[in-house]
């Protein structure tokens, strides 16, 4: 893998989207849209249940980002053939695959947090006071959430490269219910009694940084040949 070209196809990836007024807008609202849907079962809550529910909301925060922000660069640029071009230019299918994988990852991340922003900003102005999240979950959403919204971008931007568009439409399907669903239901049975302690964090950052891995293995079996049979 070349650094210097995932450097230059990240740079790429991340002007292409805050470039895009559709991509920009449309990542505001559901960034927002999401922040507000879970953000009316914030109503009521102290800074310790806030604390517990961003325990589990910000990382699919993060991963529903960046599922809608991959669809746009990989798949996308299979449907309209941009990425056989980039095939055909020096850069190696790896470092093309990172280099997406940080550009997406980062414009996602930084989405999340708006919408994280957001639903913090519910919760206080309906307590009348601001609710200020433990150390603890900040360190959570600094360090295991861009980890885990990497991962599931690496892995849907894999899967969008190898396999076909319909296999991909309905892997997408699911993966969209499944994240949806996921945080409609979370404000719902999360935010009670109990309090986010080290070890659940530190085995949230274990599931995030092995995800990550199994991510960065599964790289190796990327080949042009595969991508070049699916194109449509």
């Amino acid at each position: 893998m070349n650094w210097n070209q995932v450097k230059i196809v990240a740079l790429k990836e991340m002007h292409e989207i805050t470039s895009s007024r559709g991509t920009v807008i449309s990542t505001i609202f559901f960034a927002l849209w999401f922040g507000l849907l879970n953000g009316q079962s914030t109503i009521g809550l102290t800074s310790e249940s806030l604390t517990r529910q961003l325990f589990y909301l910000a990382p699919m925060l993060g991963a529903l980002m960046g599922y809608l922000l991959t669809g746009t660069v990989f798949s996308n640029e299979k449907k309209d053939g941009v990425i056989e071009t980039l095939l055909c230019t020096p850069l190696d299918l790896r470092s093309i695959w990172m280099g997406k994988l940080i550009g997406v990852s980062v414009v996602a991340y930084l989405a999340s947090l708006i919408s994280i922003t957001f639903v913090i900003s519910l919760a206080s102005m309906s307590a009348g006071v601001l609710l200020v999240p433990s150390a603890i979950i900040l360190v959570h959403i600094v360090v295991t959430v861009p980890l885990f919204t990497a991962a599931v971008v690496g892995l849907i931007g894999y899967a969008q490269l190898l396999l076909g568009m319909k296999e991909n439409t309905v892997i997408g399907i699911f993966t969209f219910l499944g994240l949806f669903i996921g945080i409609t239901v979370v404000g719902q049975l999360v935010g009670g009694s109990g309090s986010i302690t080290v070890l659940m964090l530190l085995v949230m950052f274990l599931v995030a940084a092995g995800m990550l891995t199994f991510t960065f293995y599964l790289a190796r079996f990327l080949s042009k040949e595969k991508v070049i049979t699916t194109i449509p």
